[in-house]
């Protein structure tokens, strides 16, 4: 397995960390997803330093949140390397993004442009259910 010592992983809170169908109010957050503590105390251990990244102005609710629910994490809405790099704090320098709402790009924009045009994100692919590693 691959060593992600010095790798910075960011990782959305809605609909990735906390359930998510819609903004509903400040303070009010979906129950965790299944398995996310499992995958983030992974992270942690492989060496990654974990950032949460929200759209949410209520930073000090998204860290209650994750305290309340022992998910590690490192930084929300920062990255060490933003400094480092003298980058703007609009997007998170990170190694790798992991978003509800995310498509990859793989330098081909014909595909990407698809991509876009027939995006679903996994709980409406599920159909509101979790897809298991079974079902794969």
């Amino acid at each position: 397995m691959n060593d992600l010592k010095d790798r910075i992983v960011c990782v959305d809170f809605d609909g990735t960390i906390a359930k998510y169908d819609g903004f509903k109010g400040i303070g009010v957050f979906g129950e965790p997803i299944k398995n996310v503590k499992w995958a983030m105390t992974k992270l942690k251990e492989f060496g990654a330093t974990v950032v949460v990244h929200t759209c949410r102005r209520e930073i000090h609710l998204v860290k209650e949140y994750m305290e309340e629910h022992k998910i590690p994490y490192d930084y929300i809405n920062f990255s060490p390397r933003n400094e480092k790099i003298k980058a703007s704090d609009k997007k998170l320098a990170a190694d790798i993004y992991i978003d509800d709402r995310a498509i990859c790009f793989f330098g081909e924009w014909h595909k990407t442009f698809l991509d876009v045009m027939n995006f679903k994100t996994w709980e409406q692919r599920a159909g509101g259910k979790a897809i298991s590693s079974d079902t794969l």
